[in-house]
């Protein structure tokens, strides 16, 4: 398309769009804060950002002061040319912060609590997809690391806000098992970007296995909320529930295959221990092991996933794992508010 022709459309853009006045106090709002998180001490010409956007990806030739009006331009009529401009950045990019704050935007203008953890699993999955595309960019190890240090970062408050979601507002049966479905892919995708990181250096790759940690417990979260209680009908009785009675049974067997796995690992490593503490942690998950199997033959989910879950902890004591949370984090929150320091121009 010749610049006259995006001229031309976003003038048109300009005249049709009325947005509401609260539309327009929310984005002024969030203009202010933005523009707050910029540093006026650094004095970079409107062509030198623009030869960097440009040359960072094809689909992001355009100045910032351009940027900023399509964005605001586009979030009254969704065009395509702004979700391209916004969504195509990657950390290190200086449109990055821009997109991490439409994403919090579209969280504001939805009601449905469903929809909205639905769309933070989303956006984690555009965070494995963006450390990808890191990967493939032609440029030095350490500047990859902070850029992919950076997609981690966010990615894990991504899922802290879908666990926090899980935690304080429990979804229905049915939504639950789908975020746990949604979790339990999100988690494999995450588990093969990381594998394929090997140049990484220790620091990242103990990001990713946090993020990795943060991810499992959000989806047994989840799936614990979609187990029935006690004392409602064990007999599905219709095709759906039948479906939805055989995913959670499936799924539950993939954690119990997965933290088994874990185990092996930990004790073939710590087989010749002298640490009391770890000695005893792994005899306590043997136990564990065993009321897990009971459990599963008497059909007590709830209780499987609890034990899972202990057995988790455990094996966290063990290797020394850093706590799984993510410090300081606004449940609301979609993603981590990028400031302008971590931001190469």
């Amino acid at each position: 398309m010749r610049t006259s022709e995006v001229i031309k459309k976003l003038n048109t853009m300009k005249n049709s769009a009325k947005p509401n006045a609260g539309w327009k106090l929310n984005c002024e709002k969030e203009l202010v804060l933005l523009m707050k998180n910029f540093s006026p001490e650094r004095k970079v010409s409107p062509w030198l950002a623009f030869t960097k956007i440009a040359f960072g990806s094809a689909k992001r030739m355009v100045l910032q002061p351009t940027v900023l009006l399509l964005l605001v331009l586009g979030s009254a009529t969704g065009s395509s040319i702004v979700v391209n401009a916004a969504y195509y950045s990657l950390p290190g990019d200086a449109l990055y912060p821009l997109k991490i704050r439409l994403e919090r935007a579209q969280l504001a203008f939805m009601s449905d609590s469903n929809a909205k953890t639905e769309l933070k699993v989303e956006f984690a999955n555009k965070r494995i997809y963006e450390i990808d595309r890191i990967m493939l960019q032609p440029e030095d190890s350490q500047e990859k690391e902070k850029k992919v240090h950076i997609a981690v970062k966010t990615f894990k408050q991504n899922i802290q806000s879908v666990k926090d979601d899980v935690d304080n507002n429990m979804p229905e049966k049915e939504m639950s098992l789908k975020i746990a479905l949604s979790l339990d892919s999100t988690g494999k995708e995450l588990e093969k970007t990381f594998e394929k990181q090997e140049a990484l250096g220790d620091d990242v790759k103990k990001s990713f296995e946090n993020a990795k940690d943060i991810t499992e417990d959000a989806g047994l979260k989840a799936l614990m909320g979609s187990i029935a209680e006690p004392s409602a009908t064990s007999i599905a009785t219709t095709t759906k529930s039948v479906k939805n009675t055989e995913d959670i049974k499936d799924l539950v067997l993939q954690k119990i295959l997965e933290i088994e796995n874990k185990f092996l690992a930990v004790e073939k490593e710590y087989k010749d221990t002298l640490d009391e503490n770890i000695a005893n942690n792994i005899s306590e998950i043997k136990k564990i092991f065993g009321k897990i199997q009971i459990d599963m033959e008497q059909g007590n989910l709830d209780a499987v996933l609890k034990n899972i879950q202990i057995a988790k902890t455990l094996l966290r004591s063990i290797v020394g794992t850093d706590e799984v949370s993510v410090s300081n984090e606004n449940p609301d929150m979609t993603a981590v508010i990028i400031d302008s320091a971590e931001i190469e121009d």
